[in-house]
């Protein structure tokens, strides 16, 4: 379902507020409210509940809730709004770093449509101290 896909951090880290990055593109159409879920965000400190999407295409979507257990956010489409295929879609969201060095952990992407359920799919990541929720020991 997922054409390209990648996610990627401002801040390696240890303790502090990071910007998560999120881009991606299908292959197919995605309906409007259906949802994506971004999995294996292991480690971050952020409580469960809602989360804010900021820059890009935010506006885009809703609802978007963080699972800091499976390190999972689920963003939906906003009504009247639906994946168009190769189109690239991206969004900024803030999670807490864990207190403690660790490596990144392996992310997943997937599509939760009515008509067009996925499985998770790997995601591309960015490099170095770029990898998402990678965690230095420095503050």
């Amino acid at each position: 379902c997922f054409f390209t896909s990648m996610v990627n951090q401002s801040s390696s880290a240890a303790g502090v507020q990071n910007t998560i990055g999120v881009q991606f593109s299908t292959r197919a159409p995605l309906s409007a409210g259906s949802a994506v879920r971004v999995t294996g965000l292991l480690g971050g400190a952020t409580p469960d509940g809602p989360v804010t999407l900021f820059e890009g295409d935010a506006d885009l979507f809703e609802n978007a809730t963080w699972v800091r257990e499976t390190g999972a956010l689920t963003f939906f489409w906003a009504p009247g709004n639906g994946s168009e295929p190769s189109r690239s879609y991206s969004f900024f969201f803030l999670l807490k770093n864990p207190d403690t060095a660790q490596d990144s952990p392996a992310v997943a992407i997937q599509a939760l449509d009515p008509l067009a359920t996925t499985l998770p799919s790997e995601t591309d990541k960015g490099l170095g101290p770029s990898a998402p929720l990678l965690v230095n020991e420095f503050r």
